[in-house]
């Protein structure tokens, strides 16, 4: 339940925050991350994600909305791209 997925989202980590080329995330689970614009637009989806390059992306801020394999969403972050 959502309890559950209060507890794993505070043990996933992802870090730098900022960063300027890879991003990596610490988790218990396998987790897919979609990064999206501040407007919501989804720039790019990566599966089963550990690390991902973010040095094609313009300098600002984005989200990473970290869902498990079934799609539920645990979090949602804010990165900075530097």
């Amino acid at each position: 339940g959502i309890e559950d997925m209060s507890a794993l989202a505070g043990r996933i980590h992802i870090y730098p925050n900022p960063a300027r080329d890879v991003v990596y995330i610490q988790s218990p689970i396998a987790v897919n991350v979609a990064i999206t614009g501040m407007e919501g637009r989804v720039i790019g989806t990566i599966e089963d994600a550990r690390s991902f390059s973010i040095k094609s992306l313009a300098v600002g801020i984005y989200m990473l909305r970290i869902s498990n394999q079934d799609g539920m969403l645990i979090e949602t972050v804010k990165i900075v791209k530097q």
